[in-house]
């Protein structure tokens, strides 16, 4: 969420539950809903199996799903980790120099 990002993608913020709370609050996101998602997948304590992602790996794997992020450039998907920088490139590299 662009919100989130905003507002507490620091390394002291990210985990802050005060920040974490408000972007809550601001985009109207039911906190109890996703806690309980998240208790319900596992929780955070300990070393337990999210059981959620289990079942959506499980299924990815079984359907030969492959999911990575990709950019397509002039039909040509380009995969991996990018910065703006790369995407930029590649977009370029598509016309002809002149």
């Amino acid at each position: 969420n662009e919100e989130f990002l905003s507002r507490c993608d620091t390394p002291t913020l990210f985990m802050n539950s005060d920040c974490v709370n408000d972007v809550f609050n601001q985009t109207n996101i039911d906190k109890d809903v996703i806690e309980r998602c998240m208790l319900d997948s596992g929780g955070l304590d300990g070393d337990t199996i999210n059981q959620k992602l289990d079942i959506e790996l499980a299924s990815q794997t079984t359907q030969g799903i492959v999911v990575l992020p990709t950019l397509l450039v002039n039909t040509m998907p380009l995969r991996g980790a990018f910065s703006a920088s790369s995407a930029f490139n590649a977009i370029c590299a598509g016309f002809l120099d002149g």
